[in-house]
């Protein structure tokens, strides 16, 4: 499991963003309300829920831990 992704900003759409660790891309589905507090460039440590179900994993990022 993922707990959390700490890394750079690359690109953002309405619900979700590309954040580069490490020179890996990840792509994070994340409310929009949390999405809108980003800037593309910035470092950031976003929590992450990892959802695994059969031929899919999906991360979602949260701001806050709760």
């Amino acid at each position: 499991m993922i707990a959390f992704l700490k890394g750079t900003i690359e690109k953002k759409d309405i619900d979700k963003v590309a954040i580069d660790v490490n020179g890996v891309g990840y792509e994070v589905s994340m409310p929009s309300g949390d999405v809108e507090r980003l800037v593309v460039g910035q470092n950031i440590k976003i929590n992450i829920f990892t959802d695994v179900k059969e031929g899919y994993i999906g991360l979602f990022g949260f701001l806050e831990e709760e």
